[in-house]
């Protein structure tokens, strides 16, 4: 995987990209810090099913992407929305 300071290089790559082009973007990937801070809109799979769509804090409270990724008992947990301490990302800015 990538260093922190790599993976926060690439979001700000992407969200660069985004504001200058306007252009959408596909993006696969695991790290769910990364995935709220830079997505305007969330598709979630599990094991080849879509099971949540929607934008990052819809999604984030889904009880089904909650339950399958994190376990019935984290309901009341929101997830992290940052990339780091010093480079907060919230989840419904828009980017």
């Amino acid at each position: 995987g990538m260093s922190l300071e790599e993976t926060e290089d690439i979001a700000s790559v992407i969200l660069d990209i985004k504001e200058q082009l306007g252009v959408t973007q596909i993006l696969v990937e695991h790290d769910m810090a990364v995935v709220m801070g830079i997505a305007d809109h969330v598709l979630v799979l599990d094991f080849g099913r879509v099971i949540a769509r929607g934008s990052p804090s819809e999604v984030q409270a889904n009880p089904d992407v909650i339950k399958a990724y994190l376990g019935e008992e984290f309901g009341s947990r929101p997830l992290d929305n940052t990339l780091s301490e010093d480079k907060l990302i919230p989840a419904d800015d828009n980017r």
